[in-house]
């Protein structure tokens, strides 16, 4: 009898452990299945953005930086992308949008930064040109969710690590504005001419030196963007970048106006609006809003972490340049 209940206890013991086993096993595989879900999840998130520009009511077009490797390049990888802000019903939207890149260099490399052209359907993208043949300019007409390049030609003076562009009407004419990033070093300069389409025309640059209110050193990127809104106000952001891995710190600044000449006013002291900590801001862009504010958006290149985009918080508010006031943002 004694055996017997052994016997039994040791079978009970068995099936208990037995059990135990199937227990984990079904939950490392439900963990692993999870696991997978949230991985396949995650592969939809925002890829790191180098360069905005507002299309139209909640839509933006958005560059990436990936690299043309001849060969060895992916042709995958996201370039150029469409963006929708996001509502109480969905979130930020994203797609890869087909571009033709022209021959022979084929693919972008670099595209750092664009810009919308005033009152048109037409874009500006820039290669940084940190190398050649990679100098491009490419012009890219937009039509309900679908684009295509019209022209491409070679920036029309040397330039390296470009990240930022914009272009500005001022009555009847437009006005070309670009910044080398100058990485690590005290000052960067701002560059602007005329620019005139069909075909893409560049006049003679004019140029002044800028230091970044965010301050100069190692790793630190006077000016990692700049746009301008349709009242002419000048933003940029500085970024300092350590490496691929962070960490991140990055603010945004008003820093003058374009004038109704097209001359350019930098203020003595440009006026921080956001500070972010933690990110790399390469990207900003300004929208008329349905009320008829100004808004300022910002987009991210966190390198490993991936990137957002975010609306800035504008203050009103009067500044002072060269002994006479303007009005920075109109209520």
């Amino acid at each position: 009898m004694l055996e017997k209940s052994a016997f039994f206890s040791k079978n009970s013991r068995l099936k208990t452990v037995f059990s135990a086993i199937l227990v984990l096993v079904f939950f490392f595989s439900a963990a692993q299945v999870s696991f997978a879900q949230a991985s396949r999840r995650l592969e939809t998130y925002l890829p790191d953005i180098s360069g905005l520009a507002w299309v139209e009511a909640d839509i933006f077009l958005g560059v990436h930086d990936a690299k043309n490797k001849g060969k060895n390049s992916d042709p995958s990888q996201p370039r150029l992308s469409l963006l929708q802000l996001p509502t109480q019903e969905k979130p930020l939207l994203w797609q890869v949008l087909r571009v033709d890149w022209p021959k022979p260099e084929g693919l972008s490399n670099d595209l750092e930064s664009i810009t919308s052209i005033p009152e048109t359907n037409l874009f500006l993208l820039a290669e940084s040109g940190e190398k050649k043949p990679f100098q491009r300019l490419f012009l890219l007409a937009y039509n309900q969710q679908k684009v295509k390049i019209v022209e491409q030609i070679n920036w029309p003076i040397p330039v390296e690590n470009v990240e930022a562009i914009a272009v500005s009407k001022q009555g009847d004419r437009y006005l070309f504005i670009y910044a080398e990033r100058a990485d690590s070093q005290e000052s960067t300069k701002i560059r602007w001419t005329d620019i005139s389409f069909n075909p893409l025309k560049f006049g003679e640059f004019q140029s002044v030196t800028f230091r970044s209110p965010f301050g100069s050193g190692k790793n630190i990127r006077p000016i990692s963007d700049l746009a301008v809104d349709k009242q002419g106000n000048i933003y940029i952001a500085s970024a300092y970048d350590p490496d691929s891995a962070g960490v991140f710190r990055s603010a945004v600044y008003r820093i003058g106006q374009v004038k109704a000449d097209n001359s350019l006013i930098i203020a003595p002291n440009p006026q921080k609006i956001a500070e972010i900590d933690g990110s790399k801001v390469e990207a900003v862009t300004t929208r008329e809003s349905p009320r008829g504010k100004i808004e300022v958006f910002i987009g991210t290149d966190d390198e490993n972490y991936g990137g957002f985009m975010r609306p800035l918080l504008l203050v009103d508010i009067l500044a002072a340049v060269n002994g006479r006031r303007f009005l920075l943002q109109q209520a």
